[in-house]
Order: C-alpha cells, then structure tokens, then sequence
C-alpha cells in the first residue's frame, strides 16, 4: 500500500515517525531497548533479535523512500496532517485528540462564517499493528493519575470529579450515553441573525470510528509493555533518540549502529545496577 502510495511523486510519504513511534514498534515484539525490572534487574535489548527485527523493517521502508522527510517540519501535528493527508499515508498519535483536532482545523475554523455545520471531512485510524511473530498483541503504553495535594480545601469535590472521570470507562449507562452523543449529537441551530435556521457546528463520529476508539481504550485487548530507556538521563534519552531517527530518516544500518551503541547502553545502566 505504501509502495503504490509513494510511487504518485516525491511529495507523496508513506509513514511519518518520531523516535517515540519507533519505541512503540520494538514494543509489539515485546521486547523493549532496555528494561528494568522491579527487583532493580536491568537488561540492554539493544542487539536482542525482537528488536532487530522490529528496526530492520523501519530501515527496509526508509531504503524504499517511503518514510517522512520533513516536509512539513520536524513535526506533524494533526493539524497538520489535516491538510497534508493527501500527501502522507500513515501518521501515528492518539485518536481521540487527532481526530478531533483534525475535523476541527477543516469544519470549525475562527469565525462565526464557520461555525455553521456545512462541511463534512472523513478521517480514518486503525490499531497499531501486531507483531505477526510475537505470542501476544502486545503495546507500549502510558497512563495518568489524579494528585490531591495536602491541604486542599476541597478534598471531597476533587474525589468526585476523580469518580466522575473513572465512570467514563466503567459506568454502562454513562457509556452508552456517551456513545450517543458523539456519534448522534442533538442539532442545534442560529435562532436569530442572518444564520438563523443554520445548523451549527459541533463534533460528531462516524459509529464504526467510535467503536474502534473505544475497543482500543480496552486493555484486556492488548498485553502491555514500557520502555525504559529514557529513565537515566536527559543525555541518554537524547542519545537513543539520534539512533532510532538515524535509521528512519538517514537510511543507516541498524546492525552497524546498534553494535556501536549497546556498549554505550552498558556504560550507562551501569552505575544503576544493584
């Protein structure tokens, strides 16, 4: 797909990645650059055979000039990407904010001209892919938490709202009616004005599109797995971050410059070994 895709002309990208999408493939192998265990346990994958296989196939995309070049600057932001879709295939980020952002920068644009309801864009997103030879459709993941300082004067209001966010995920009722107002959202119209009867705007989803978003927000569906290379220090982080972009974006050997850098890996999670 991506072949035929870029063959179009040279403005025309396959996948669009940053170093963080590129932790996000090693992941679905499910091995990491570097893990650490609980127990203080620290393990350099850096030259493992998953995530060999998982930078060979980035590096066979970029020697076939189907990776991102830049084009539209260091980063591609769904607004961005809302007005390049047509030259870039494949981009990775959150579905909710992109898709959202991306529908908004093309319908709802500043001013009052746009906020009728008369234009209708179509974006699509799918899973992240599963690694065919791993034993588990494993994923990288992050999460968030709630904080309540000491000596908030609202302790109780802060734990509703905390609840209130929880029964989002976990409340049956509320999450039906939630389906229903993404995807059916009640019109509301201008009563006054010379837009009077004009429907305004507001965001709406396509069913298959929210059902898929919410099938991906169900972690009984996936096996996770955190990377662990960027808990040492700024320097490191910068470090993996030039090795992984340097066999997207410049085309350089994964086996070469794996080789040269494991040993850096060594010297680094040294000092942190028990």
């Amino acid at each position: 797909m991506m072949i035929e895709f870029c063959d179009k002309d040279d403005a025309h990208v396959g996948f669009y990645t940053t170093n963080h999408t590129i932790t996000s493939f090693i992941a679905t192998t499910g091995t990491t650059l570097i893990d650490v265990q609980p127990d203080g346990t620290i393990t350099n994958n850096i030259l493992s055979a998953d995530v060999s296989r998982a930078m060979t196939f980035l590096e066979g995309l970029c020697r076939d000039g189907l990776t991102y070049d830049k084009s539209y600057g260091d980063w591609v932001s769904p607004q961005v990407f809302s007005t390049a879709c047509n030259n870039i295939l494949f981009t990775c980020t959150e579905p909710e904010w992109t898709y959202i952002a991306e529908t908004e920068n093309l319908q709802n644009k500043a001013g009052v001209d746009d906020d009728i309801f008369d234009t209708v864009s179509e974006f699509s997103f799918v899973p992240f892919p599963r690694d065919p030879v791993a034993d588990k459709y494993y994923t990288e993941y992050d999460t968030f938490g709630y904080l309540v300082p000491k000596g908030a004067k609202n302790i109780d209001g802060a734990i509703e709202f905390i609840n209130l966010n929880r029964m989002y995920d976990i409340d049956p009722a509320i999450q039906a009616k939630v389906r229903e107002d993404h995807i059916n959202p009640q019109k509301i119209y201008f009563e006054k004005g010379k837009y009077a009867g004009s429907e305004k705007w507001q965001m709406k989803w396509g069913e298959r599109e929210y059902d898929l978003w919410r099938e991906m927000c169900d972690p009984s569906n996936f096996t996770f797995i955190n990377e662990d290379a960027e808990g040492f220090s700024t320097d490191f982080t910068d470090q993996i971050g030039e090795l992984l972009m340097g066999v997207v974006e410049r085309g350089e050997s994964w086996a070469k410059t794996s080789a040269e850098f494991s040993p850096i890996a060594d010297g680094t999670i040294q000092p942190f070994l028990s």
